[in-house]
């Protein structure tokens, strides 16, 4: 039942990625950030103040504000709009199978900053998962004319950069948050409402300097406001939630292996309801991503693997009659 609670999770996010590209063809980028993040952080909001009061909340974040600042541009601010602008021009399915490098580009981070050791197995691991992502896309786009190449380029390029950015702000959070000094709610409240509140205020501001309308409100019909409420509820409310339930309970091999399930979800998603196509070339990429991660998380896999083989070969227990 537990990894079935964590396939269904990932599924119900990928459905949110499906309702997030649906609404990115009406809805400008800035638009949909700044509403989801706010309405996110209003929740949030509401379970701080339930809990402790925001007296105390408010105090820590005068003392804390330049980091708190810093933290909200680089680990949810600026890779939000990155990962929008990428699920906007790409496939939902592609768009999430680049997010599934995460891991491998965490692997710099350990390499560079905590001068951990790559194993040549991980190595490989993370080549053939690079590899994989850029044969589907230049496969993808090898038809196309120079403009669309050049869109897949720079989806490219803000799709590993959300990741690079994002990590790094996530690594400050966890140390933020290891400091015993805000609680996981407090935390999510402080990121969530001040990256949609940025997003608010520099959109208007730079609309309000080219003379383009914030959004068109005509678009707020029953179709649009449920897709909105979906998306919110499930990706920034119901999966932040899930997500620390998950790591603390669950290995990191684990959540990351049934992570896949998002981009292979949204391959068939897309084609049920954005009328994207089925393509043999993402499943042969999606299975180099399982090869590659296999690679990369082999000593786990295989210490999991000989468990089972150790039970399998158990003899079977005597009852008396």
């Amino acid at each position: 039942m537990s990894t079935l609670f964590l396939a269904i999770s990932f599924m119900v996010l990928a459905s949110s990625y499906t309702a997030n590209k649906a609404l990115l063809a009406h809805f400008p980028i800035h638009f949909l950030s700044s509403f989801k993040l706010c309405v996110a952080g209003s929740f949030f909001l509401l379970v701080v103040a339930r809990q402790k009061g925001l007296r105390s909340l408010v105090q820590k974040v005068q003392e804390d504000a330049t980091l708190l600042v810093f933290i909200c541009i680089v680990s949810t601010a600026i890779p939000y709009y990155l990962k929008m602008y990428t699920l906007k021009h790409l496939n939902s399915s592609v768009a999430m199978l680049l997010g599934s490098l995460d891991p491998f580009i965490t692997a710099f981070y350990s390499y560079f900053i905590f001068q951990e050791v790559l194993e040549k197995r991980k190595i490989c691991g993370i080549a053939c998962g690079f590899f994989s992502v850029f044969w589907l896309l230049r496969t993808s786009c090898s038809s196309g004319s120079a403009i669309v190449y050049e869109i897949y380029v720079w989806s490219i390029i803000t799709a590993i950069a959300a990741i690079f950015i994002g990590r790094y702000g996530w690594i400050l959070t966890k140390k933020l948050l290891e400091a015993d000094r805000y609680s996981y709610a407090e935390i999510n409240l402080v990121i969530l409402m001040g990256s949609g509140l940025a997003f608010l205020g520099v959109s208007c501001l730079c609309n309000r300097a080219f003379e383009v309308p914030y959004c068109n409100w005509d678009l707020f019909n029953r179709k649009n406001v449920a897709l909105l409420l979906y998306t919110t509820v499930a990706s920034n409310i119901y999966f932040y939630y899930v997500y620390s339930y998950f790591i603390k309970h669950y290995s990191i091999t684990q959540v990351s292996y049934t992570g896949l399930i998002i981009p292979l979800s949204c391959h068939f998603l897309g084609w049920l309801f954005l009328g994207e196509t089925l393509s043999a070339a993402f499943l042969f990429s999606f299975v180099m991503m399982l090869g590659s991660y296999a690679l990369y998380y082999y000593r786990h896999l295989k210490g999991v693997f000989s468990l089972f083989w150790v039970i399998a070969r158990a003899p079977p227990s005597l009852e008396d009659d």
